[in-house]
C-alpha cells in the first residue's frame, strides 16, 4: 500500500467499450471449451469493436494453476474472434502488448479478485478483527457500476482498470484511495500488478459520493428543471482527473446530459448536451446556457419538421427538450 501527494495519480478519461452480452452455446461449453479446455472466460469481460468493416470479439481468458495445496486462477491471453462469409475463426494469444486493441485485455474479474485479496495484507487478524483494507462503494448513485472504471491515462496514454475505494470497515461512502492496475497489456501466467493509492488525510479528493450526488442533482435541477422532474436522473459518478469527476444525465434510458463537477467547488460545473439532435452545448453555473430546451439551431431544425420523417430517438428528444422549455417559461412565470 502506498500514500501518495494530491499529484501522483494522474486520472484519466473514460473509455467506453462494448460488451458482447451473447454467450458461446451450452454456457461456453461448445466450440470454446472443445478448442481451448484448459482457459477459462467470464462474460463480463469479454467485448467487441469492428476492425474496418470487420466485427472482432475479444475473450480475455484465465486458467488454473498451482499454488502449494490449491489452485488458483491467473492471467492466459487472449482468444479474438472473427467472421468472414459466414464463417467463424478462433485465434489465441498468449501475450498482449501495451496498446495492441482498443480495449482491455486483462480480465476485469481477475482485478476483483486481486483486490479483494489485498485485505489480507496486513494479516488475518488485521482483516478479520480490525476490518483491515478497502472495498468499492455501495452507493446508489452509483447504479450498480461502482468499480474497474476502464480508464486512459492522459499522460501515457495506457488504458488502466480504476476503483475508487472506501475503508472496508466504515458505512462511509467517502473515497479514501484508488485501485489502480493495466488493462491493456497480458502475460499468460503472470498477474498484473494492482496497487491501492491511498489519500492523505487532507486530500481534497477524498470525496462523499452521497453527497456530491445530492449537490450535484440539487445544481442541475436549477439549469434544467424538466430533466429532474421527467424522471432523469445522474448515474456513475465517474474520476476524470485531480478533482474532476463525471455524471452521466440519463433520461428513458438514454444518456443526455454529462455533468463534470469539481469535487471541491471551485469551478462552476459543465454541462454538456448529448442529445442525438447534435446539440452539443455546455453550460457554466448559473448560467443557463446549453440547456438543450429548443433554443438550439440543431433541435429547431429537427423539432420543426414533420413527425413521420423523424426517428424515435429524434422524437424522444423533442419531447424532452419541448418538456425542458415548458418547464423553463413555467418558472419564468411563477417569478
Amino acid at each position: 500500500m502506498e500514500r501518495v501527494s494530491s499529484n501522483d495519480v494522474r486520472l484519466q478519461r473514460p473509455v467506453r467499450h462494448r460488451p458482447v452480452v451473447r454467450r458461446d452455446e451450452h454456457g461456453g461449453h461448445g466450440r470454446l471449451s472443445g478448442q481451448y479446455p484448459g482457459l477459462r472466460w467470464t462474460i463480463a469481460d469479454v467485448w467487441g469493436y469492428c476492425s474496418g468493416s470487420e466485427p472482432v470479439v475479444v475473450i480475455p481468458v484465465t486458467r488454473l494453476v498451482r499454488f502449494m495445496n490449491r489452485t488458483v486462477s491467473t492471467a492466459a491471453g487472449i482468444i479474438t474472434v472473427r467472421g468472414r462469409s459466414g464463417k467463424t475463426s478462433l485465434t489465441y494469444t498468449s501475450d498482449v502488448g501495451a496498446g495492441s486493441l482498443p480495449g482491455p485485455v486483462y480480465p476485469q474479474s481477475l482485478v476483483d479478485v486481486q483486490l479483494a485479496q489485498s485485505a489480507w495484507a496486513a494479516g488475518r487478524g488485521s482483516m478479520n478483527n480490525g476490518g483491515f483494507g478497502y472495498e468499492p462503494t455501495n452507493s446508489s448513485a452509483q447504479a450498480g457500476n461502482v468499480s474497474d472504471f476502464l480508464l486512459r491515462d492522459t499522460a501515457t496514454g495506457r488504458l488502466e482498470w480504476v476503483t475508487p475505494l472506501t475503508l472496508r470497515n466504515s458505512s462511509s461512502q467517502l473515497f479514501v484511495a484508488y485501485a489502480i492496475s493495466a488493462a491493456d497489456t497480458v502475460t499468460s501466467g503472470s498477474l498484473n500488478g494492482l496497487s491501492v493509492y491511498v489519500l492523505a488525510p487532507s486530500d481534497p479528493r477524498q470525496i462523499n459520493v452521497d453527497n456530491m450526488e445530492a449537490e450535484a442533482r440539487n445544481w442541475l435541477a436549477q439549469q434544467e428543471p424538466g430533466f429532474i422532474s421527467s424522471g432523469g436522473k445522474l448515474l456513475e459518478f465517474t474520476p476524470l482527473g485531480g478533482n474532476m469527476w463525471r455524471a452521466y444525465g440519463e433520461l428513458n434510458g438514454r444518456v443526455v446530459y454529462l455533468l463534470d463537477i469539481d469535487a471541491t467547488g471551485r469551478f462552476a460545473p459543465a454541462l454538456t448536451s448529448v442529445s442525438p439532435l447534435g446539440a452539443g452545448s455546455v453550460a457554466g453555473s448559473g448560467s443557463g446556457a446549453g440547456s438543450g430546451g429548443g433554443s438550439g439551431t440543431a433541435g429547431d431544425a429537427v423539432c420543426g419538421k414533420p413527425l413521420a420523417g423523424l426517428s424515435t430517438a429524434q422524437i424522444a428528444t423533442c419531447l424532452r427538450e419541448f418538456a425542458d422549455q415548458l418547464a423553463a417559461r413555467e418558472g419564468q412565470s411563477a417569478g
